[in-house]
């Protein structure tokens, strides 16, 4: 294994297209069972304003308290997991050749994600991205990340973090400027980040340097 780099990835949106392909098939999944488009977005922006992190269970709760019949939980959980056995389509187009190029580097990939870890581990198994990541860590905070990565990234002389969030990237300024911090943008929105590299794709990022 390479001890001079080591990769540090966020998972939604910089990896898996959570907020676009993969919401989408997820509010037809709720439609099937009778929820509108529009509550499955409403409850959701719920949970976001009482700062809960995302689970399943969690997110039908809410949608229940808005349904005339409740939808029972159990049976919800049976066919969400019939309905996405595998989520390796969501996931961006670029991400397995980035990961297995890291692989034939000996460059080890680790996912930093924020949110409920039994919920972040479904997806990330389900994605068929184990083989490729060394290990999987899980934030209680937006912008806490830098405190998992910083005890791992002082053994190595190149770290790269890509991440989707600047709050996630910003506290490396200060804390450990020299790791290389890349703004990923998928959608292309306008980025006025001069602090980071802005980044629309993985293949940009130099693993040879």
């Amino acid at each position: 294994m390479d001890r001079s780099t080591i990769c540090f990835l966020d998972f939604d949106n910089t990896l898996f297209d959570a907020s676009v392909a993969f919401w989408n098939d997820y509010k037809k999944f709720f439609v099937k069972l009778g929820v509108t488009p529009q509550i499955c977005d409403e409850t959701y922006y719920e949970l976001k304003v009482a700062h809960l992190k995302y689970r399943i269970d969690h997110h039908l709760r809410a949608m229940n308290r808005r349904l005339p019949t409740p939808l029972p939980l159990d049976d919800v959980h049976r066919e969400f997991a019939d309905a996405f056995p595998d989520l390796s389509k969501y996931l961006f187009a670029d991400v397995f050749p980035f990961l297995k190029r890291l692989q034939t580097l000996g460059v080890p990939a680790l996912i930093v994600s924020h949110g409920d870890p039994d919920w972040q581990e479904y997806k990330v198994n389900a994605t068929g991205l184990l083989p490729y990541i060394d290990e999987r860590l899980y934030s209680n905070e937006h912008g806490d990340k830098y405190t998992f990565i910083l005890p791992r990234a002082r053994a190595y002389q190149r770290v790269l973090f890509v991440d989707d969030d600047v709050r996630e990237l910003d506290p490396f300024v200060e804390t450990m400027p020299t790791v290389e911090r890349y703004l990923m943008n998928r959608r292309k929105k306008e980025s006025q980040h001069a602090a980071h590299h802005c980044i629309t794709t993985l293949a940009t990022i130099p693993l040879d340097a």
